[in-house]
C-alpha cells in the first residue's frame, strides 16, 4: 500500500502487531512506510501463545488502546460548546 492511499483510508488508528518487540531500526521502518500524520501503535501480541499467556492482560491492553484513541478521536471531532 502507497502513503496515499493511507490517507484515502482516513483511519483512526494504523495499529502494527507484532510478535516480539520489534527494533529501533524495525520501528523506524515501519513508520517510514507511512505518512507521518497518521496514528501508529506499536503492539507486541503473540498469536501463537495468546491463549496460554494470560489472554486477558493482552485483550486488555489492546481495549485500553483502542478506547484511549476513540476519546482522542471524539474530543476533535466534537465542537466545542459554549456555555
Amino acid at each position: 500500500m502507497i502513503p496515499g492511499d493511507w490517507r484515502a483510508l482516513d483511519p483512526d488508528l494504523v495499529l502494527v502487531m507484532s510478535a516480539r518487540e520489534m527494533t529501533r531500526e524495525e520501528e523506524d521502518a515501519v513508520r517510514a512506510q507511512l505518512p507521518a500524520d497518521l496514528p501508529v501503535e506499536l503492539f507486541l501480541f503473540d498469536a501463537e501463545y495468546f491463549w496460554l499467556d494470560q489472554p486477558e492482560e493482552v485483550a486488555s491492553r489492546l481495549r485500553d488502546l483502542i478506547a484511549s484513541r476513540a476519546r482522542v478521536r471524539q474530543a476533535v471531532d466534537q465542537p466545542p460548546t459554549e456555555g
